[in-house]
């Protein structure tokens, strides 16, 4: 506590006694005098308190930022794990991707088999077509 709010001491009451006594302080002025210190001292200690409070609360406020940074952090490191998590993904795809192509690619080359074997049984088709006709026409010039 601050050395100016004290209780008054012997002097300082004998003085305020005596210009109470001698009548230049009344008699509510004086009580005012000897309670002042007192009053003084009750606001100061509610004005301790009310800074106690103060520092609590900014304490409470310290923690609630530090809780709040904590938060911030694990939701950047929930980003991170979902960046990864996408990372992984974009690379099964891209290995999709590659089968995918690779069995088309495999598709392609079997149908193209299966093309090629088509034609070939229409080449010969037709060129027994051909030979019936030949044949048909070399009979015809031999008959005729």
């Amino acid at each position: 506590m601050p050395s100016f709010i004290t209780t008054p001491t012997k002097k300082e009451l004998e003085v305020l006694k005596t210009l109470r006594d001698n009548g230049l302080i009344d008699e509510a002025t004086w009580a005012k005098l000897v309670d002042l210190d007192v009053d003084l001292a009750e606001e100061l200690e509610e004005v301790e308190m009310l800074l106690l409070w103060l520092e609590l609360l900014e304490l409470e406020l310290l923690e609630l930022e530090l809780l709040e940074l904590e938060l911030l952090e694990l939701e950047l490191l929930e980003l991170e794990l979902l960046e990864l998590e996408l990372l992984e993904l974009l690379e099964l795809l891209e290995l999709l991707e590659e089968e995918v192509v690779e069995e088309l690619v495999e598709k392609k080359k079997l149908e193209k088999v299966e093309l090629e074997k088509a034609v070939q049984a229409r080449q010969r088709h037709v060129l027994l077509l051909l030979k019936n006709v030949c044949c048909n026409e070399v009979r015809r010039l031999e008959t005729s």
